[in-house]
C-alpha cells in the first residue's frame, strides 16, 4: 500500500512539473499560437476561391444488338454466302469505354476549340479588350497542350462501383465556370458518340441498307432488261438468235487507270494508255454465251427477277428490324444529375484551416517550451558540475 502511495505521489509531481514548465513559457506558447492563428486567417484569405459542381451519368448497357444480322443470315442462307457477309461485331457504352472517352485528349481538345476556353483558362494571358493574347511571343502565348492539361487538373472523372455511376465533378474559381465545364463534357461525349461510336446495331443497319440499295438496283435493271427483251420482237424457244453476256464481276470492281508510276498524270499518253486498259479488261472479265434459244433467256430473266424481288422483300422487313434495335442502342449514358453552379465553395476551408493551424502551433510551441526547460536544466546542471 504503501509503494502504491509512493507511485501516486510521484504521478503528481511529473504533473505538477509539466504544468510548471508549460506556465512558465506561457508567453511563448501564447505568442507562437497566436501569431500562427493570425497567419492561418491572412492565408486563407488570400488564397483564391474555388467553386465544385457535380454531374451523375450512368451508362446504358448495351442490348446486344446481333438479331437483325443473324435472322438476315439465316434467311438468306446462300446469298449472304455468295455476297461474302462479314458479320460485325462489339458493342459501344459500358462504363469502361465512357470512362475512356471522358479521360481522352480528344474530348478535352473539343471542349476547349468548341467553347472558346482559351482565354478563359489563360485569363492573365488575354486582353479582352483588344481581343488578342497581350504577348505576341509564341513562346508566351499559351498553346493547346497546356491547356489540356490545365483543363484535365479542373474536370476529374470517376466511377462509382456500387451504383455503377459515373460522376464528373469540376473545380474552378467561380461556380458557374465549374458547373459550365461538366456539362461541356457531357455534351462533348454525346458527340463524340454520335459521330464515332457505331453500335452493333447500327452496323447492322448500316450493312442492310447497303445491301438494299444494291438490290434495288438490280431490280431495277432486271425489269428494263426484260422490258428491251420484249420489244426486240417475237419470241421462240427453239430459234438461237441471243447471245447473252455474262460478266464475271461487278462493273465497279474493275479498275479504270493503269496507275503507271512512269506516266506523267493528266497527260494525253496517260489518258489513252487508262482507255486502252479498261477496254482490255472488260474484254478479258466479259464472255458470251452465244445460240442461246429466246425463250430460255427469257425465263432465265423473269426467274433472276423473281428472285431479286424476294430478296428485297426480306431486305426491307429485316431493315425494319434493324432501325428498332438500332433505336434500342441509340443513347450509352444517361443524365442522372446535371452540374448546376454550386452556393458553398469548396477551398479554402477557412475554418479548417485555422483550427489545424491552431492545433499544430499549440503542440509545437509546447514542444518547445519542454524543449527549452531541458536544455535548461541541462546546462544547470553542467554548471553544477563545474562548480562542485
Amino acid at each position: 500500500m504503501h509503494h502504491d502511495d509512493n507511485a501516486g505521489h510521484r504521478d503528481e509531481i511529473n504533473l505538477l512539473d509539466y504544468y510548471k514548465v508549460i506556465n512558465h513559457h506561457k508567453k511563448m506558447i501564447a505568442g507562437i499560437v497566436m501569431a500562427a492563428s493570425v497567419v492561418a486567417v491572412v492565408v486563407s484569405l488570400l488564397m483564391t476561391k474555388s467553386y465544385k459542381a457535380e454531374a451523375v451519368i450512368i451508362p446504358v448497357s448495351s442490348s446486344g444488338g446481333g438479331g437483325a444480322i443473324s435472322a438476315l443470315a439465316g434467311d438468306l442462307g446462300g446469298f449472304a454466302k455468295l455476297a461474302g457477309v462479314k458479320m460485325p461485331s462489339g458493342a459501344v457504352g459500358d462504363a469502361d469505354k465512357l470512362m475512356a472517352i471522358l479521360k481522352s485528349r480528344s474530348i478535352v481538345e473539343n471542349v476547349i476549340n468548341r467553347k472558346n476556353l482559351m482565354p478563359i483558362l489563360f485569363e492573365k494571358s488575354w486582353d479582352a479588350a483588344a481581343g488578342k493574347w497581350k504577348s505576341n511571343d509564341p513562346k508566351k502565348i499559351p498553346n493547346m497542350e497546356i491547356a489540356v492539361r490545365k483543363m484535365k487538373g479542373a474536370v476529374k472523372v470517376s466511377y462509382e462501383k456500387k451504383e455503377k455511376t459515373i460522376t464528373i465533378t469540376g473545380t474552378y474559381r467561380t461556380p458557374e465556370l465549374a458547373a459550365s465545364f461538366v456539362n461541356y463534357y457531357i455534351e462533348e461525349l454525346q458527340n463524340f458518340i454520335n459521330a464515332n461510336a457505331l453500335t452493333t446495331a447500327k452496323r447492322n443497319r448500316l450493312f442492310i441498307e447497303g445491301q438494299l440499295a444494291e438490290n434495288k438496283a438490280d431490280l431495277l435493271e432486271a425489269g428494263k432488261e426484260i422490258n428491251a427483251f420484249y420489244h426486240g420482237g417475237r419470241v421462240s424457244s427453239s430459234e438461237a438468235q441471243v447471245d447473252v453476256p455474262i460478266t464475271t464481276r461487278n462493273p465497279e470492281q474493275v479498275v479504270s487507270s493503269p496507275g503507271a508510276g512512269s506516266l506523267v498524270p493528266g497527260s494525253e499518253l496517260d489518258t489513252l494508255i487508262s482507255q486502252k486498259a479498261d477496254i482490255e479488261k472488260k474484254i478479258a472479265e466479259v464472255r458470251v454465251v452465244e445460240d442461246v434459244p429466246q425463250q430460255v433467256y427469257l425465263t432465265y430473266l423473269m426467274l433472276r427477277r423473281e428472285l431479286l424481288a424476294k430478296v428485297n422483300a426480306l431486305l426491307t422487313s429485316q431493315y425494319e428490324m434493324a432501325k428498332i434495335e438500332e433505336s434500342k442502342e441509340e443513347l450509352s449514358f444517361q443524365v442522372i444529375d446535371r452540374a448546376v453552379p454550386p452556393v458553398m465553395k469548396a477551398s479554402p476551408k477557412r475554418s479548417q484551416i485555422c483550427i489545424m493551424s491552431f492545433m499544430a502551433a499549440l503542440f509545437g510551441a509546447v514542444f518547445l517550451a519542454f524543449f527549452r526547460d531541458y536544455l535548461g536544466r541541462m546546462k544547470k546542471l553542467h554548471q553544477n558540475r563545474a562548480e562542485a
